[in-house]
């Protein structure tokens, strides 16, 4: 698997049909920020979209750098 995000049709279907306005509306607050910085989110959708991005890079660090190495730190353990 190339990324735990995008390779995974329920992942993706999940996240498609999940009303996430509430969420980014309480953690994004008015999207005031839009004004002051050009990374900011503009509203719930441009939220919606940066945190697909997100999702995206962490699915493709977690399968091709942490998910082959669990064998061996499973064998290691935890320090």
């Amino acid at each position: 698997m190339e990324n735990f995000f995008t390779d995974n049709e329920d992942i993706q279907l999940l996240f498609e049909n999940t009303d996430l306005r509430e969420v980014s509306d309480l953690k994004e607050g008015d999207y005031s920020d839009f004004d002051k910085y050009d990374y900011a989110f503009r509203n719930a959708d441009d939220a919606k979209d940066g945190y697909r991005e997100v999702l995206k890079l962490v699915g493709e660090i977690t399968a091709q750098t942490i998910a082959p190495l669990a064998p061996e730190i499973d064998e290691e353990g935890a320090h």
